[in-house]
């Protein structure tokens, strides 16, 4: 996996992968670098992962394997933390749980609506699979 120094140094990995590597028991090897240069071993096929946090180099990125990612598949530009890393697991509802990524979604201005299980929806208009 190719990640950026800074992910690499905010100990997010430390956290993230021992869970991740031990249900699928295998080990992933960081390559900490450049947003740059972790794209490039992607594009390269260097990396079977690339962990970055730059939205238009990530974007053209995808854009550049996948051509039709603008046209069809797109979503509706907001992002979702369905929150599964439990930090304390206790509270029995599960949707007041403490989280290591806040429940809820954030829309590209940054305004954050709390998780509320109803409003999930499918919409088929946004999806990357053609109905049969």
């Amino acid at each position: 996996m190719s990640t950026t120094t800074s992910t690499e140094n905010s100990g997010l990995l430390d956290l993230l992968l021992p869970p991740f590597e031990k249900k699928y028991d295998l080990r992933v090897d960081v390559i900490p670098v450049g947003t740059g240069k972790a794209l490039q071993l992607g594009r390269n096929g260097d990396v079977d992962i690339v962990f970055v946090h730059a939205r238009r180099a990530e974007d053209r990125f995808v854009a550049e394997t996948y051509g039709d990612y603008f046209e069809i598949g797109r979503g509706c530009g907001n992002f979702l933390s369905y929150g599964i890393f439990d930090l304390d697991g206790k509270d029995p509802d599960y949707t007041k749980r403490a989280r290591l990524f806040k429940q809820g979604s954030t829309s590209t201005d940054l305004h954050h609506e709390p998780l509320d299980l109803d409003q999930i929806n499918e919409w088929i208009k946004y999806s990357w699979y053609e109905e049969e």
